[in-house]
């Protein structure tokens, strides 16, 4: 009887178990085709005419018509260029700088360190907005308006804070031994640095790396504001030059958001597994 009864509850509570499993894979589901519906449907309309757009608006239409990729490069190819210039010098700057930084906070200790870190974590909290405004006096002071310098040294700046943030809590999380032990080798702080610290700190190299790129790709307004040069432009600012030139051509227009958005996709779908193991690794520890 008690075996019966026993029998009939983890029964019941497999069954539930099932049904909260497929309620929640089925809101995930929802949500994921939400997100990339707007995706899916100008990867779709990339490939249309005007006529096939307005003929068949939300289905494939043949045939297909490749020559929309070509149309959309021929017009953002400088911005997609500039914007991977910036992406690539801004990420190597903050991975130099962010990196010896959290070690330094991490594994030294000196005189107002807690107090400095905490400054970095205030400044975390302040809307860039606020900076707007100096930032720009101070870029065309120094004569860099118009250059993808004034790009690239004020996002290195704002990004600065987050990766020594994020690049101290990952390397604090690295067990005490692992440095006793190279102490006892005779190894030096930056043969440590180089030999253990920066393989160890892969994921979050990666998670910088990340939002880093996202970050400069889609930024907008301050490339509105400093880059007047067409051939300047990037790919944030450059998309809406290049919307206005396309008019209503609705598939080299959507070929062109493809475009730029391939460069983020691909990144991502590499670096998907040290991302989300970089997230986790940089949250774990204050």
């Amino acid at each position: 009887m008690t075996r019966a009864m026993t029998s009939a509850s983890d029964v019941k509570r497999h069954t539930k178990r099932q049904r909260n499993d497929a309620l929640i894979g089925g809101i995930l589901a929802l949500l994921a085709f939400l997100g990339l519906f707007p995706f899916g449907f100008a990867l779709i309309g990339s490939f249309k005419n005007s006529a096939q757009f307005t003929q068949s608006y939300w289905l494939p239409a043949l045939p297909l018509h490749m020559e929309n990729y070509s149309s959309a490069w021929a017009q953002i190819s400088t911005f997609w260029i500039n914007s991977l210039i910036v992406g690539i010098a801004t990420s190597t700057i903050i991975l130099v700088l962010g990196t010896v930084s959290g070690f330094v906070f991490a594994r030294y200790r000196f005189p107002g360190r807690e107090t400095l870190f905490y400054m970095i974590i205030i400044l975390l909290a302040v809307p860039g907005v606020v900076n707007l405004v100096p930032l720009f006096l101070l870029v065309k002071a120094l004569g860099m308006i118009d250059t993808l310098w004034a790009l690239i040294v004020v996002y290195s700046v704002g990004n600065l804070y987050t990766t020594v943030y994020l690049m101290r809590n990952s390397i604090s999380s690295i067990g005490d031994e692992i440095f006793e032990a190279a102490k006892l080798d005779g190894a030096s702080g930056p043969q440590t640095f180089l030999r253990i610290v920066l393989p160890l700190s892969i994921p979050a190299m990666g998670t910088v790396i990340m939002t880093t790129l996202t970050g400069v790709w889609n930024e907008y307004l301050w490339a509105l504001l400093v880059i007047n040069d067409p051939a300047k432009r990037t790919i944030g600012t450059g998309l809406q030059f290049f919307t206005t030139q396309v008019g209503t051509e609705y598939g080299p227009m959507f070929a062109g958001y493809i475009l730029a958005s391939l460069p983020l996709v691909i990144a991502f779908a590499l670096a998907s597994r040290y991302y989300l193991a970089g997230l986790q690794a940089g949250s774990v520890k204050l």
